[in-house]
């Protein structure tokens, strides 16, 4: 008797193959290895079934890899979704976001253009009245996208508080 397995040739009284340990089926038998590969292949083939199931999930996950990996220039987060914005009113918006921040009015703050190349940046500075200190800090508009970093008193940038981004929608921050 050959095992279906590996293809050894057993004794009859075996139970298991004495190559491989895979259990002998003394309800099929083969004469012949050539017939035992056959039925090996036929075999193989039967195990290796893919259900629905599994289809499912490996769908549902190269839908997502693709999508991860495809182009996001289309969506929202990658363009500009304020267009029409002027200077003015992306300034505007950096004294509203500010002023929300600090829990100042927007009043009292004052804006002023730095640049706009990699993003829109101005600056908003306002005069604290308990103790007349001038608080500087710099407001970057990207896309949809609001944020902000001290300036300190010698005139470096601080870290951006990635933490208090927010998104414009329709010329207005999102809280």
């Amino acid at each position: 008797m050959f095992c279906s397995k590996c293809n050894s040739d057993n004794s009859e009284e075996n139970k298991f193959c004495i190559e491989c340990g895979n259990p002998l089926n003394k309800n099929i038998q083969t004469t012949s290895r050539e017939d035992n590969v056959e039925t090996n292949i036929v075999t193989s083939a039967s195990q290796h079934k893919i259900t629905t199931v599994q289809w499912i999930f490996i769908s549902v996950f190269v839908l997502f890899v693709i999508g991860s990996c495809s182009d996001k220039s289309d969506s929202p987060s990658a363009t500009n979704s304020n267009p029409s914005l002027s200077r003015t009113d992306k300034q505007e918006i950096c004294k509203s976001y500010i002023s929300q921040l600090f829990g100042r009015p927007a009043s009292i703050m004052k804006a002023s253009f730095i640049k706009e190349d990699s993003g829109f940046f101005s600056k908003i500075s306002y005069v604290r009245s308990s103790d007349n200190t001038t608080w500087n800090n710099v407001c970057h508009i990207d896309g949809d996208t609001i944020l902000w970093a001290s300036i300190g008193g010698d005139g470096i940038v601080g870290r951006w508080r990635f933490e208090d981004e927010r998104k414009i929608i329709n010329g207005k921050v999102t809280y």
